[in-house]
């Protein structure tokens, strides 16, 4: 009977170490996810916002694996938060221009939102630049 009952206690105390150890790492997840998502601290006076169309840009955004994080792979960026930050570039007095860069990805439809938000911003006479090594005029 004194079997029975250390078999039971430390299969409770396994039980209840297995349960803390995975609310401790799922709390761990949730932290570097939102800690991903976070703003990022202010920018200095003269800064130029710098846009890498070569990261994946989706509609709804978040992230397609969520097991992503892991491996290097952090979720995408919203359209509505590109075109936002565009729009509230131009309105900044601080910023002091665009730089879009990379590879273009994505459908026509995000291409033309993109468009009109980078439209919406040269009304505010500040300038655009764009780098694109691999494209050249047809």
């Amino acid at each position: 009977m004194k079997n029975f009952f250390v078999s039971l206690f430390a299969t409770l105390v396994a039980m209840v170490l297995f349960t803390a150890f995975f609310c401790l790492a799922g709390f761990l997840v949730f932290v570097l996810f939102a800690a991903a998502g976070a703003p990022r601290a202010g920018h200095a006076q003269g800064a130029v916002l710098t846009i890498d169309l070569s990261d994946p840009i989706d509609d709804r955004g978040g992230a397609e694996d969520p097991f992503g994080l892991f491996g290097g792979r952090f979720s995408t960026l919203r359209l509505a938060d590109v075109t936002d930050a565009i729009v509230t570039a131009a309105d900044d007095p601080s910023i002091r221009g665009i730089f879009l860069h990379g590879s273009v990805s994505g459908s026509w439809a995000q291409a033309r939102e993109l468009r009109q938000a980078l439209l919406a911003f040269k009304e505010s006479d500040k300038p655009i630049y764009a780098y694109f090594p691999d494209y050249e005029e047809a």
